[in-house]
């Protein structure tokens, strides 16, 4: 895994301390398909943190413009934690075709660890399962999200001319785990501008 930084992790008393040390890391972790898969310039690429601050704010923004049938309150928790097990497991790009229960076993792991003994960590854990699982609509619409930002990021990078895009496998992409309709009609926009 590449990183912005060496974060250096120590254990603190405060379980807040602790869960923000995991933060830390999440913000000098780069995203590591861009850099692995589309040339992405380390001084350019977005970290996990950034990719998490990116899909709370649409995931939000989207259920509230698009969605009033969902909760947009608990979708924007669910994109805000969705990939906290990151800071342990580290980010695994989709093309590396990492199988998925293995995967599975490794952020819920992680994400037990994260929140232990925080007052909220039953409910942590139960956005957690709720977003893996996919047991929820708002979870479904987060995961069409976390696709979309994926898409939207590369659409931003290939316009400032930063990495090599591949917009024929964005498409197949796009067909393959974007279902809503009002999702599709952003991802239109993005390729016919």
């Amino acid at each position: 895994m590449k990183y912005k930084t060496n974060p250096k992790s120590r254990e603190h008393k405060s379980r807040v301390l602790n869960l923000y040390e995991h933060i830390f890391a999440l913000k000098n972790l780069y995203r590591q398909g861009w850099l692995k898969y589309w040339n992405v310039d380390e001084n350019k690429c977005e970290s996990v943190g950034d990719h998490i601050f990116s899909m709370s704010v649409i995931s939000y923004i989207f259920a509230k413009e698009y969605r009033p049938d969902l909760d947009a309150d608990k979708v924007l928790r669910i994109a805000l934690f969705h990939d906290i097990p990151e800071a342990i497991i580290g980010d695994i790009p989709a093309r590396d075709k990492f199988p998925d229960e293995e995967k599975r076993i490794l952020e819920e792991d992680a994400a037990e660890k994260i929140y232990r003994g925080l007052k909220s960590s039953e409910h942590l854990m139960d956005l957690h399962n709720e977003y893996v699982n996919c047991e929820s609509k708002e979870a479904i619409f987060v995961k069409q999200i976390d696709k979309l930002e994926f898409m939207i990021q590369g659409y931003f990078y290939h316009n400032h001319g930063i990495g090599k895009m591949d917009f024929n496998l964005f498409e197949k992409y796009a067909n393959q785990w974007i279902k809503d309709p009002q999702l599709k009609e952003v991802l239109e926009e993005i390729k016919n501008p």
